[in-house]
């Protein structure tokens, strides 16, 4: 085992700080050739040992600056707090940057969460004052040499795309951003600094760790790094010394090295297709090029993964003349059983070894092994109820470069009945579908019926059929549960007629949690880890055995793993899912195969997906209702006590209004539980005795109706044996007789419709009194109604008109029943005035754009920026968009910004992509029911969006004459036979007033108007009422973001913090069956006063149901 020790070397180039490895060959040097080396003669690199906790806690309290939001969130970390946090991850390199006595640097690095040959920096951190002094590039040097240690061959870690002072230096230092990730990177120097060719090199021109970095050539650029070469995802690594260089190639889907360039020889790997369709053949090729001035004498020795068939061997021996090249071919062929893996797991590769002399030069070729044609179905899972006759949709991905023919070949049990189109033809690369009809006896009995799919796939002159795919027809009734997995052996689901639970048996053996009705992925749960330390866990990287078994309530699930550091143990997750109860039972268990006692703490670890929730949970005696705040309430850490004893009862419940349905988590016997943002942790104290099975404290999961009140009933029966809940405290309802009015947009006289309904069976005589604000007129003013009751409507007109400035304003109707009076709003919105909409196509800082002049505000958008509106300046010439057009820069957390009011990004595989605006966008000018501007869209041909083609996507502003209202409605358009499904981000980045500084950020939630101030801190909340109001006060200016959330978009405030502003996005949830198409109208409404402000609120209830046209 190595040890070692820092100290500050004196040497004729000047100081030089220096990591001495005993038991290692050679010296790495971290510091040399600084501009400026007087700041680092008393920097020490070590490790952190328990003394310097109260270093590392003022070091994180003073390192605030430069972290979007903030480090600490407001919450001071603490000696403890700093401790814990080392000592609960798998840290087996917490190094520290000490300077004079003081801790000014932190880097963690630990095991990889998902790859036993990587490690991972967790963390790291310059104090302030001392960033831009290598200080953090001698951290990662550092870090790397402790990778090389341990035998691993890749460094990875995490950070955001706007992070311009981290990213470079994570390049500078072999780090490569990950394509389509936000932002994953990986470090290959270990790999390259034990590889048998490239060491050689490097050692011979003394370019050993850490003297490479001096010598390591790259562009640096802010954003990911997608380079191919033959066709293959490489990360480049070039090196250059005195004229001599080395260029190394590393397979970013093998994740090892397929390529090397010295002087002296080249040698390298590749396949035709990196994305190989299963059962087509292709050919594998290694070239090896002699420099020198000898023959080189090579043999072969090739070794693919289980799923690769060689068809046709490359020759094992041959020789390579000075000067010339060799190439060398093998045939092979993709298996198509092979199991479909995860994008961000390493693909099946084919490695080999060339042997010269006693040289062996490893190389390895990646192979992201497809199905041809990828085969799913829509509705997924299938699950319906006896005398069911219904559609489903299979979809078909093909990722074949030919068209291809298909037939598609299903089995099905003779209980259920299934008609199909049985062919069809697909477009290279494309997306198709097929309709089936299902059809189900109304006598049919509850359970799982088989529905397996394969294609039948013609092209290259052959047939290929896929790998079969097992789906199940899941009948359900009352009371009935039904499990099996779907798709593949590797994903279990089981569901009742409320819930689903989705285990995914590999790479951790977790289980979301779903609302059937909502369609709400609410939690991600079943995560463990043993230790402390906690993270990562070994449990997370297994794939665990499951054994499903029905029992007389519902079905018992038990998931299964054996542990590699523990010898003979093996942890349970028991889950049992009730037929007729929203409670999911969850306990864990161990067994000790072993003959010694064993003794260790169990964390279990769930993840409730809180966006939109109300959080209620009960503290000494209160139960505290907060909207749940990402980046604010409750925090990531120590914002709630760990302690149980703090809570006077042991729930938490998470409401969703917008959807109808809770997330309750009731637990009893615990050593910690531990909150923070969607987190609900819970740690166990375990002994095991040897050769024994023991089970701990069960908990459980409520997923219905109801909110806090229910879940706590609940607890109180589970854990105070309570038999009768007491009556709720309070009971909202609504009342018996009411009053509605539609929202009125007014052009001019317009008719106003209102209608009075009952709910009850007495008869109720009334009248009504409608008073309109001042400038505003009504032919009538007094209605008045008899004899109404259950079921009756009486619907009354009126004429009205204005002679106010276009805006939003509010009367109120008074209706009088004989025992009380109630009083009601009627929304009067002045969307535009006489006069026209300018549209005029101009050139913009070299860009072609579009000037928008409804002759109260000015728009610019331009489809050269990505689609993107980015100005608004209203009659005074203020601006109230941030953009940098018409530049693409980084912002807060984001690596490519546009700002301005725009389609910013997706989301696919839970990873957000700010990618539309590298899309070709065209325009036009629109007039749509009179609304008038410009409409901008694109077709997405880009390899990286692979995913959306098939897909159109659109963008219109529009507006009125002498309007304050910007209509702004994207759109999308499945041109496809499949149906699909993705989100997307409606992006409003604001300066309102024309200053980014001081604004104010109103969100109305279903506990309280949420008033977000300027703050060091950022933070993000969606509104429950479709809408957000930000303002300036001090100019006197508000901005209200409206739209229909019950249509698929959800606004939100975005609080990037007051270096970086307050802002608005609206998340767009798109769900297109095969040919439709959607709009979704959000309002964009500058006002004067906070009155007027709230009023447009009232747009939200509008339909514009015309816009998709």
């Amino acid at each position: 085992m190595c040890s070692f020790g820092i100290s500050i070397l004196k040497t004729s180039s000047g100081d030089i700080l220096c990591l001495q490895l005993s038991g290692l060959k050679n010296r790495y040097t971290y510091f040399s050739a600084l501009s400026s080396r007087d700041h680092m003669k008393n920097v020490v690199i070590r490790r952190f040992v328990d003394e310097d906790a109260e270093g590392l806690a003022k070091l994180m309290n003073e390192s605030e600056e430069g972290w979007p939001g903030g480090l600490t969130g407001g919450i001071p970390y603490t000696a403890e707090r700093a401790r814990e946090w080392i000592e609960r991850s798998r840290c087996f390199a917490p190094l520290v940057a000490e300077l004079d006595g003081e801790i000014v640097g932190i880097c963690t690095v630990t095991e990889h969460f998902s790859e036993k040959d990587a490690a991972y920096v967790d963390f790291l951190n310059v104090h302030p004052r001392h960033r831009g002094k290598g200080i953090g590039k001698a951290l990662l040097l550092a870090s790397i040499e402790e990778t090389v240690k341990i035998g691993r061959k890749r460094l990875d870690l995490h950070t955001w795309g706007g992070n311009l002072l981290a990213v470079p230096l994570y390049k500078k230092t072999g780090f490569f951003w990950v394509p389509k990730t936000d932002v994953y990177m990986q470090n290959y120097m270990p790999a390259i600094l034990t590889h048998p060719l490239t060491s050689k090199f490097l050692e011979k021109h003394d370019l050993l760790h850490p003297k490479w970095y001096k010598h390591f050539i790259r562009e640096i650029t802010q954003r990911e790094d997608d380079f191919r070469e033959k066709g293959m995802k490489v990360f480049p690594y070039e090196f250059e010394v005195n004229g001599k260089r080395m260029r190394v190639l590393v397979d970013r889907e093998a994740r090892e090295i397929m390529g090397i360039e010295t002087p002296e020889l080249a040698v390298g790997c590749w396949v035709e297709e990196q994305e190989a369709p299963a059962g087509f053949p292709q050919e594998i090729k290694w070239r090896v090029e002699n420099r020198g001035e000898e023959e080189i004498r090579c043999a072969l020795f090739v070794q693919p993964d289980p799923e690769i068939r060689v068809l046709k061997f490359p020759r094992s021996s041959f020789r390579v003349p000075p000067k010339e090249e060799v190439e060398v071919r093998a045939v092979f062929e993709p298996d198509v059983m092979a199991e479909k893996r995860y994008e961000d797991e390493r693909s099946r590769k084919i490695a080999s070894n060339l042997v010269m002399g006693d040289l062996l030069i490893p190389l390895a070729a990646g192979v992201r092994i497809r199905q041809p044609v990828e085969v799913s179905i829509d509705p997924f899972p299938f699950s319906c109820y006896p005398g069911t006759d219904s559609l489903v949709t299979i979809n078909l991905r093909s990722f074949l470069k030919e068209k291809a023919n298909i037939s598609l070949l299903l089995s099905h049990p003779k209980e259920i009945e299934v008609d199909y189109e049985r062919s069809c033809e697909i477009n290279p690369l494309g997306f198709s579908g097929i309709k089936a009809r299902i059809r189900v006896s109304k006598d049919r009995e509850a359970g799982a019926y088989p529905l397996v799919l394969r294609a039948s796939v013609r092209a290259r002159g052959r047939e290929v059929k896929t790998r079969p795919k097992k789906f199940h027809v899941r009948i359900l009734e009352p009371a009935s549960v039904v499990v099996a997995t779907e798709g593949n052996e590797h994903q279990l689901i089981g569901e009742n007629m409320t819930t689903r639970l989705i285990f995914n048996l590999r790479r951790g053996g977790t289980m979301g949690v779903v609302d059937k009705g909502s369609g709400l992925l609410l939690a991600n749960t079943l995560r463990v880890g043993i230790g402390p330390p906690f993270w990562p866990s070994e449990f997370d990287m297994k794939d665990f055995n499951a054994r499903f078994e029905k029992i007389p309530s519902g079905y018992r699930i038990t998931l299964s793993a054996n542990s590699d550091k523990f010898e003979g143990l093996t942890l349970l997750k028991e889950i049992i899912m009730y037929g007729g109860s929203h409670l999911i039972r969850i306990r864990h268990g161990f067994i000790n195969n072993s003959a010694k006692d064993m003794k260790f703490k169990l964390q279990s670890r769930n993840w409730v997906n809180f966006w939109g929730s109300t959080y209620n949970i009960p503290l000494r005696g209160v139960v505290v209702r907060s909207p749940a705040i990402e980046g604010d309430f409750p925090y990531w850490d120590r914002d709630l006590p760990k302690k149980p004893d703090y809570l006077w009862e042991r729930w938490v419940c998470f409401e969703f209004p917008e959807k109808n349905v809770s997330f309750g988590v009731l637990w009893g016997k615990v050593e910690e539980n531990e909150f923070g943002g969607g987190k609900v942790n819970f740690v166990f104290d375990v002994k095991l005795e040897p050769f024994s099975i023991a089970w701990l404290e069960p908990f459980y999961f409520y997923v219905g109706p109801g909110g806090w009140r229910t879940v706590r009933e609940l607890w109180k029966s589970i854990y105070e044996g309570k038999i009768e809940p007491e009556p709720y405290e309070d009971v909202s309802e609504g009342f018996f007789v009411n009053v509605s009015t539609s929202p009125v947009l007014i052009e001019g006289a317009t008719d106003l419709k209102i209608r009075v309904y009952s709910l009850r069976m007495r008869k109720y005589d009334g009248r009504l009194t409608l008073l309109l604000p001042e400038g505003w007129k009504s032919e009538k003013n007094e209605f008045s109604f008899e004899n109404l009751t259950l079921g009756d409507e009486k619907v009354f007109t009126t004429r009205i008109s204005s002679e106010r400035p276009p805006g939003a304003y509010k009367g109120e109707i008074t209706l009088s029943l004989p025992e009380t009076d109630l009083k009601f709003e009627v929304p009067l919105i002045l969307i535009g005035d006489s006069g026209k909409v300018k549209v005029k196509e101009i050139l913009d800082e070299g860009k072609k754009s579009y000037l928008i002049d409804n002759g109260y505000l000015k728009f610019k958008a331009s489809p050269e920026y990505g689609g993107i509106l980015y100005s608004i300046k209203d009659e005074n010439g203020v601006e109230h968009l941030l953009s940098p057009f018409p530049e693409v820069t980084t912002f807060s957390w984001l690596g490519e910004w546009l700002g301005g009011i725009g389609l910013n990004g997706w989301v696919e595989r839970n990873e957000w992509h700010w990618t539309f605006h590298r899309e070709r966008w065209r325009a036009k000018v629109m007039n749509v029911n009179e609304w008038i501007g410009v409409k901008m869209w694109f077709d997405p041909e880009r390899e990286e969006h692979r995913s959306l083609w098939g897909l159109r996507f659109s963008i219109s502003y529009l507006t009125k004459p002498l309007s304050r209202i910007l209509l702004v409605v994207p759109r999308v358009e499945n041109m496809s036979e499949a149906s699909r499904t993705f989100e997307m981000l409606l992006g409003f980045f604001l300066q309102v007033g024309g200053e980014k500084k001081g604004y104010r950020i109103a969100v109305p939630t279903d506990v309280l108007r949420y008033v977000r101030r300027e703050s060091p801190y950022s933070a993000w909340l969606p509104s429950s009422q479709g809408y957000i109001i930000a303002s300036n006060p001090s100019k006197k200016r508000f901005i209200t973001i409206v739209t229909r959330s019950r249509k698929g978009v959800e606004i939100a405030m975005a609080d990037e913090s007051s270096e970086f502003g307050g802002h608005a996005s609206a998340m767009i949830y798109v769900r297109l069956k095969s040919k439709e198409k959607r709009a979704f109208p959000t309002f964009f409404c500058i006002s004067s006063n906070l009155e007027e402000a709230e009023n447009y609120k009232y747009l939200g209830k509008i339909d514009f149901d015309y816009l998709l046209s």
